[in-house]
């Protein structure tokens, strides 16, 4: 868009900084909107109905109702608009394209964020799975319309001088398709471009991470763990031109990963300042060829920055629109990148004294709450979320004050990804602050995503009186004003278990305005005794251990296990460590490697323990390999822990080497207050003939 498509809504603020001198007569808004076309397409899936939901139904009752290919013949890329859709409680839809294998599943509220679309998909065809869910009825599925790329050139730069743009892999700055603007991530969580490339359609969709584009230019998308849907109704901006130019914005948790693109790929620091020498400036402007609208960045010098707008000798390109405007020596954003022109001066930006653009980023000074919380909190940069039961519409959720914040507005409910062991001694500490009330708010666990089907969720504050099987009252209410409340839940009175933690902030209609801030979240046992917080030997099934991982045989399993001894080598014991049951890679009832650890990684993660006092960390272990030297990537074995939500430390670990199996003590320790997970996996590569086996048992956590 040109600057003189945008005099058309602000004519006299323009003359006015023509006249200052302030305005550069060849500045250009910078959006390279992807090349694209609409077709109609017809195709309908028929109505399905689901087998009868019974309590415990498990993944055999989903039944695979319509596998087809949707295709347009020599098209670079598709996205998939759908009519008429009904996917019920429990049913989805799983899209993969041919091309590469990238693959998105959506269900009914997904489905919903996504405004009926897909993500993107690279190639001209794309498999259409749907899957129907227990107890769904009269599920349907149409196509009305695919969104087509075209092949088509680049658009035009504003160099200053000789392009020197390098690429990038910066993380933390995303494309917005298919306008052709970068947004990026700040400190807080809220994604920030300019405000031009709000101010039209277009902007649907955040796409981190994207591959190289075709040889000739045309752009490929990353796949849909990579996408975000943007959230329509949340945009902040105003198209005021040089100086005035930004926008605010949030985006779904993602339908494939459940996390916020802060969680999955950080944020910048931001602050006002005009001073920085240098300028670098990352983002997706259009070039020639493969790099044509991916990840490039420049440094060059600052021009003379003053008031409300940034001015830097920096190549840019159209694309570029949104991109932060970094002081190279900090690494801090001070601005965000809207206009080109080098051929008359310089390129330009807003910086972050702009008043009404620093207000409504509400960070630093007169910025949000902040508290200060105990060791042992939830870190919500690292949790992740996903929708909860079929209520979450808004999905509108903020990380604030590094952390130690959740802020939810609108109509949405999300629950954690992760499980959490409720014993009857479990406990749950929080604060609440809200300034604008909904329907329902209220905190609580549960073991699937069935709203009322058990009494589960912790009521507090609210205009309805919520009559549903789900709730349980709790007091004292909240009593508004803005201020946080504390709160101690003792959850483990109402129901045990492993389960999910989960969020509400309710409101179904009117102006969506109403928020939730749970502050300074502490799941903990109460127990008074001194006993150990977790003693989990695997006698009555997995303890709220996943499973999960890419092998095709050897899934973690619990029982007795049976000894394999073959080549001279012990790959799997006779046996339990303690009692009867341990967690292990499944009985060779045929003999040796009939089931055993086969073509990839076999992993089993516990759920979050909670941590009273200062313990001691033990877990029992084997593992075997009977063959060695022939995969050294694919065949290794690991036992790791995670604290509070950070990253795994490896308590024990074999790479491709003969192991004779033997119970073996791993040990750590963990402080007052803190969380801790433990993770166990291992691998046989793609080398036929091993003999991998693992095991774990007598798992505990037990003050020192």
């Amino acid at each position: 868009m040109r600057l003189e498509i945008l005099n058309r809504l602000m004519v006299s603020g323009a003359i006015a900084m023509l006249a200052l001198g302030l305005l550069p007569t060849g500045a250009e808004a910078q959006t390279a909107p992807l090349p694209h076309h609409r077709e109609a397409y017809a195709w309908a899936s028929g109505f399905h109905h689901g087998t009868s939901d019974a309590a415990g139904s498990g993944l055999q009752d989903y039944d695979v109702a319509v596998q087809d290919i949707v295709s347009v013949p020599g098209a670079p890329w598709l996205q998939l608009e759908f009519d008429a859709a009904d996917l019920g409680r429990k049913s989805f839809v799983e899209i993969t394209s041919l091309l590469d294998g990238a693959t998105q599943r959506l269900d009914a509220t997904t489905l919903q964020q996504w405004n009926n679309h897909s993500a993107y998909f690279n190639g001209d065809a794309v498999e259409v799975r749907l899957v129907v869910g227990p107890g769904d009825q009269n599920v349907t599925l149409e196509i009305s319309e695919i969104v087509v790329g075209d092949w088509a050139p680049p658009g035009t730069k504003s160099i200053c001088g000789v392009d020197d743009r390098i690429a990038s892999t910066e993380g933390r700055v995303a494309r917005i398709d298919p306008i052709g603007c970068t947004g990026w991530i700040a400190e807080n969580g809220k994604l920030l471009t300019a405000g031009h490339c709000l101010a039209g359609s277009g902007n649907t969709t955040l796409s981190f991470n994207p591959p190289q584009s075709t040889s000739n230019g045309t752009v490929q998308f990353p796949g849909p763990e990579d996408q975000y849907a943007i959230n329509q109704g949340s945009f902040q901006f105003i198209n005021g031109g040089v100086s005035n130019d930004w926008g605010i914005f949030t985006v779904a948790s993602n339908s494939q990963t459940g996390l916020q693109p802060i969680q999955a790929q950080g944020s910048f620091d931001v602050r006002q300042d005009l001073g920085p020498a240098n300028i670098r400036i990352t983002g997706f402007g259009v070039d020639s060829g493969s790099t044509n609208q991916t990840n490039q960045t420049h440094v060059g010098p600052n021009t003379g920055s003053s008031g409300s707008t940034m001015r830097y000798a920096t190549d840019t390109t159209g694309g570029n629109s949104g991109s932060p405007v970094v002081d190279e020596t900090t690494g801090e954003a001070v601005g965000i990148h809207t206009h080109g022109g080098c051929a008359s001066g310089n390129n330009s930006g807003t910086s972050f004294f702009n008043a009404n653009l620093w207000s409504a980023l509400d960070i630093g000074d007169g910025g949000g709450p902040t508290v200060d919380c105990p060791a042992g909190a939830i870190d919500f940069e690292t949790l992740a979320l996903t929708s909860y039961s079929n209520q979450n519409s808004s999905n509108n959720t903020t990380v604030e004050d590094d952390g130690d914040i959740l802020l939810l507005t609108g109509n949405t409910w999300v629950r954690s990804t992760q499980s959490f062991n409720i014993t009857a001694n479990t406990v749950i500490d929080f604060d609440f602050a809200s300034g604008s009330q909904g329907e329902i708010h209220a905190i609580g666990f549960d073991n699937n995503d069935t709203l009322n089907d058990n009494p589960r969720h912790f009521q507090f504050w609210g205009t309805q009186n919520w009559t549903g099987t789900g709730k349980i009252d709790l007091t004292p209410k909240y009593t508004g004003g803005g201020d946080f409340q504390s709160y101690t839940v003792p959850v483990g009175q109402s129901y045990t278990g492993s389960m999910f933690l989960v969020f509400t902030n309710d409101k179904d209609s009117g102006t969506l305005n109403n928020q939730s801030r749970f502050a300074c979240v502490v799941v903990r046992e109460d127990g008074g005794g001194g006993g150990c917080d977790v003693d989990e030997s695997f006698e009555s099934g997995l303890g709220g251990w996943a499973t999960s991982g890419s092998c095709a045989t050897g899934t973690f399993t619990t029982g007795t296990p049976d000894q394999v001894v073959n080549g001279g080598v012990t790959t799997q014991l006779g046996g339990a460590q303690d009692g009867n049951s341990a967690l292990f890679t499944q009985p060779n009832t045929g003999g040796a490697g009939t089931v055993d650890v086969d073509g990839g990684e076999c992993i089993a993660t516990s759920p979050v323990y909670n941590v009273t006092a200062a313990s001691d960390v033990s877990a029992w272990y084997f593992h075997g390999q009977r063959d060695a030297g022939d995969d050294a990537a694919g065949d290794f074995f690991f036992l790791e822990a995670s604290f509070n939500g950070g990253s795994w430390q490896s308590l024990a670990s074999f790479g491709d080497v003969t192991t004779n199996a033997v119970w073996t003590e791993a040990t750590t320790t963990a402080a007052n207050g803190q969380t801790v997970q433990l993770r166990i996996r291992t691998s046989d590569g793609s080398s036929a003939g091993d003999l991998i086996e693992a095991g774990l048992d007598n798992v505990t956590i037990c003050p020192q």
